[in-house]
């Protein structure tokens, strides 16, 4: 697997073997990469050419064989050369190979010279003996032979000088010499050798293998998380993959930060390796390793000699003895070293016994506290060491548990339990055994574990003393919010209204925040109404406070989302824009108390059809979730900045981000999170032309949810489903979904996403046959559009409109897609807006104006190659073949760009745009020179790069300037 290059250029030089001189070819890479695994197929293809082939193996250091390898190789074959005919070896050579060849010893008396002859003078010395080897590879060489010797650098010294000796001078002999070896412990005498040879030399470097490669060497489909973490912790070697695949556990990988193979037994064969590489070690050597492993996978020399309590001349010795084994190597500074690989230091600290190896971790704690390093660098060892009742370890604990929650909230939740459990449960601690209960709560919700996390919760609220408090509500909040993700809705409001019945009358931000997550819940849950109505109750709650802002924006975007969805446009509207109001004014402090309002305040402005500043405001909320490791407890903020960069027409970002969500539902998410966001990830794919799954994605088929949709967020995840479907030939299998989530007239939709689901059945009747029932479709959803008076909407419902109209009246249909063309790119929505185009195109080109028709859709076409857009693109680019038009065989942005001729001309508008783009106008100045809404100029100006082939402001003013300048282009402007 992954040695395409590898196995081609072993053909290349076996082919090449029968007519050339000696030629030499090393192997080299680190253990495990499949050094021995190459040499087999380099035996087989040689095999298969028919050209002999002698594989030889440097024994280990404790069975020390003079010129074991070359022994191993060819003793059998030199004792089938002495006993051969007219190629048997001299008297003189079988005397000198009979020294070292065991097969040849008896032969010696036998080629004894006949009586009354003088005997032949004995070579002198080694020099006779490489002679005869050399010899001897000559006789073997018929008509060429390939000699593999493996594992050289634990190579004998006479082994290497011997290769040293061949190497020196050129042989006219068709020899391939193949070295495989560890670069690092190769002898200094071999390399010497390798550099300087006389002989045709080539290298291959074996690298790690790719993730693909990966995939396919295990066979089966990972889940995204699994995969990288796997291929990340084996760093593409292919007996480390083996071996963590073997101990990881199935269930995903929490925490980036918690070695994989900690988790199960190393297969016996990998362990014998690693500890094999141990036993050669001195005793000084041994120790020191085994205080490294304590301190870490890194450590510094310091701290390990004194985990050790080896002084430092002693200590040094060892690191040298260490870096020769390559079993450590050196990293930044110049104290600083780590292990090969995880696994090593793993089987090097199991092999230390239980005693030792607590005594090394208290003196390594006290060597870390006394240098003054952080919490986070000594916990690993006071974890290790500390008592039930040591107060102060708990506090160190603690502390490092705030310090990496998030960026390893697995590793946080491991050290608040050690803390929890040296705390004594009762007395004056309690309130803080409270505490740390809560933030082990909220690390294991961050790290998937939801069921303990939410059991944690639920012990320390039983364990709080009546009266309110921040803490408390902060693990109400938190449990209620566990309960949702693990499907438990009606549980979840239970608790918050019991928590918030307890804070009646008592204004503050603990009741506020109950209040947002049951407004939350609500809105989840298809209850809009209700939402809106907690809403404003906690917009109320936090009227008079002083540190309401953060507050007040997620009630305000909660409220205007609700408000759209119920088609209460002028309400929804009003709320968004004082939402975005006190977002914007916040400080980055004050953002980090509610990070859910960039989310909630995105989520209003998404739907009343502000994509610019939604998508302003949801990268804002997602860069400080991502800091503060609470992305996971963002309302759907990635679906919707998803559809946002979809409209916008960037459907790789668009690709990109649902892969990130995919990534951390499967790490955090409940189970229904998680197929939302692999549904997620298959929508997006659509659009840049991989629907399916890449190998290791594990990415499987959802099943969709039975009964009427509940809340948008359910139904457009039923619509991703339903589209993907169609998109992949299943009309049938789409139109089930609709009729499932939606009932006959839509009515289980909202207004809002009624629409979408009214252009989507439209689509799926007419490809199933059924013309009426897609006019029927095309009728609920723009009965939906008029009532939220929104230009998108009305823009999707007239594209539905105009393609049921298409087989009936294409006249007016196409009057009906060239006003959804105007509405939808009015309102932002770029790929809708192609889509529409494209119909224009079609409407064209069948009432026979094929010029028209033409130009239209070679427009769509490189568009659509420019947003990555390839199955619209391919689309465009049939309906132009079937136009009869000459066309370019791929719809390539770049060669789009490149060829004058070919490429489209602006409309008026679009030239008014880009004139005014190289005189240096910002997109706002532009709307206003030109009375346009600044959404429209951004569209304009993506349809300019977009003809012309270029992907900036700076890039698209040179291009006009040199127009004006050259008049090369007469029909540009």
């Amino acid at each position: 697997m992954g040695r395409r290059s590898e196995l081609r250029t072993l053909e290349l030089v076996l082919g090449g073997l029968k007519d050339s001189r000696g030629r030499v070819l090393e192997i080299i890479g680190e253990p495990g990469i499949g050094k021995t695994r190459l040499l087999g197929e380099l035996e087989r293809a040689a095999a298969a050419r028919g050209l002999p082939a002698l594989t030889g193996r440097a024994p280990e250091p404790e069975r020390r064989i003079l010129f074991g390898p070359f022994v191993d190789a060819l003793d059998d074959r030199l004792a089938d050369l002495a006993t051969g005919g007219a190629a048997r070896p001299t008297h003189e050579t079988l005397r000198s190979l009979g020294s070292v060849f065991p097969s040849l010893a008896p032969l010696v008396p036998a080629a004894a010279p006949a009586p009354g002859t003088h005997p032949a003078p004995l070579p002198l010395g080694l020099h006779g003996f490489y002679r005869a080897v050399r010899q001897s590879l000559h006789a073997l060489a018929v008509p060429a032979l390939v000699l593999a010797l493996d594992d050289m650098h634990r190579a004998d010294e006479e082994s290497v000088e011997l290769i040293a000796q061949l190497l020196r001078r050129p042989i006219d002999t068709p020899v391939l010499l193949v070295l495989a070896h560890r670069h690092r412990q190769t002898p200094v005498r071999l390399r010497a050798a390798l550099a300087g040879t006389a002989w045709d030399h080539e290298r291959l470097q074996l690298g790690p293998l790719s993730d693909r490669d990966m995939a396919a060497l295990l066979g089966e489909r990972t889940s995204t998380p699994w995969h990288r973490a796997l291929y990340q912790e084996s760093r593409g070697n292919p007996l480390y993959l083996k071996a963590l695949h073997a101990c990881m556990p199935q269930s995903l990988p929490a925490d980036p930060s918690l070695t994989p193979g900690d988790a199960g037994e190393l297969p016996p064969a990998v362990e014998a390796a690693l500890l094999a590489e141990l036993d050669a070690l001195s005793p000084h050597g041994t120790l020191l390793a085994r205080a490294a492993a304590v301190a870490g996978e890194s450590f510094d020399v310091p701290l390990a000699a004194e985990i050790a309590s080896l002084d430092e001349a002693v200590a040094l010795g060892a690191i040298d003895e260490l870096a020769a084994a390559d079993i450590i190597r050196p990293t930044a500074g110049p104290l600083d070293f780590s292990f090969r690989h995880s696994l090593v230091r793993r089987v090097v600290y199991d092999s230390t016994s239980p005693g030792w190896r607590l005594g090394a971790h208290a003196r390594a704690a006290v060597a870390l506290r006394r240098a003054g390093l952080p919490a986070a660098a000594r916990a690993y060892h006071v974890q290790c060491t500390a008592a039930v009742g040591d107060l102060d370890a708990a506090e160190v604990l603690a502390e490092a548990a705030q310090a990496v929650r998030v960026q390893a909230p697995a590793t946080a939740a491991q050290w608040l339990r050690t803390a929890i459990r040296l705390v004594p449960a009762a007395g004056e601690h309690t309130a803080r055994r409270l505490e740390l209960m809560v933030l082990l709560g909220t690390a294991l919700g961050a790290s998937g574990h939801l069921q303990a996390g939410r059991e944690v919760l639920h012990e320390a609220l039983a364990g709080f003393p009546g009266r309110p408090s921040a803490t408390r509500a902060e693990a109400a909040a938190l449990c209620a919010r566990l309960d949702r993700q693990l499907g438990r809705p009606v549980e979840a409001g239970e608790l918050l209204d019991r928590e918030i019945a307890a804070l009646r009358g008592a204004p503050g931000l603990e009741r506020a925040g109950l209040e947002l997550e049951r407004a939350q819940g609500e809105f989840v849950a298809g209850e809009t109404t209700a939402g809106r109505e907690w809403a404003y109750r906690a917009l109320v709650t936090v009227r008079s406070h002083p540190s309401a802002a953060p507050f007040q924006a997620t009630a305000l975007g909660i409220a205007a989302s609700a408000a759209c969805l119920a088609a209460d446009r002028r309400a929804a509207a009003r709320e968004a824009d004082r939402a975005a109001e006190l977002l914007d004014r916040m400080l980055d402090e004050e953002f980090t108390r509610r990070q859910d309002a960039g989310a909630w305040v995105g989520w209003s402005e998404l739907l009343l059809e502000r994509p610019t500043e939604a998508l302003r405001h949801v990268d804002r909320a997602l860069a400080f979730a991502r800091y503060g490791g609470q992305a996971a407890h963002l309302p759907n903020v990635f679906v919707a900045r998803t559809l946002l960069l979809h409209s916008l027409g960037r459907l790789h970002e668009a690709r990109s981000c649902a892969e990130e969500g995919v990534d951390l539902a499967q790490a955090s998410g409940g189970g229904e999170e998680r197929a939302a966001a692999r549904v997620l990830n298959r929508w997006a794919g659509l659009w840049t032309g991989d629907p399916t799954a890449p190998p290791g994605a594990g990415l499987r088929p959802v099943e969709p949810r039975s009964g009427p949709a509940e809340g948008l967020f359910d139904s457009l995840s039923r619509y991703m489903q339903a589209e993907h479907r169609l998109e992949s030939g299943d009309a049938e299998g789409c139109l089930t979904l609709a009729r499932t989530g939606g009932g006959p007239g839509f009515e289980a939709f909202d207004p809002w996403s009624r629409v979408s689901w009214g252009e989507l059945v439209v689509r799926a009747e007419l490809a199933a046959g059924r013309g009426a029932e897609a006019r029927r479709a095309a009728d609920l959803g723009s009965d939906a559009a008029d009532r939220l008076g929104l230009p998108g909407r009305s823009g999707l419902a007239l594209l539905g409109q105009a393609q049921a109209l298409a087989a009936r009246a294409p006249a007016g249909a196409l009057d009906t897609a060239r006003s959804a063309v105007e509405a939808l790119e009015g309102a932002g929505s770029v790929v809708d807006a192609l889509r529409a185009r494209m119909l224009v195109g079609t409407l064209l080109a069948a009432r026979g104006r094929t010029d028209e028709a033409e130009v239209c859709l070679r427009e769509v076409q490189t568009a659509c190659a420019a947003y990555g857009a390839r199955p619209m693109a391919r689309r465009a680019l049939a309906a132009r073949r079937d136009l009869g038009c000459r066309t370019a065989p791929d719809p390539d942005p770049a060669s789009a760009g490149a060829a004058d001729a070919g490429r489209p001309s602006l409309t008026r508008r679009e030239k008014q745009v880009a004139s005014l783009v190289s005189e240096g106008l910002t997109n706002r100045q532009i709307a206003q020179r030109l009375f346009l809404a600044e959404k429209t100029v951004e569209m304009h100006l993506s349809r300019v790069f977009a003809k012309l082939g270029v992907s900036s402001r700076t890039a698209l003013a040179g291009l006009l300037i040199r127009a004006s300048a050259s008049a090369v282009r007469p029909g540009l402007l």
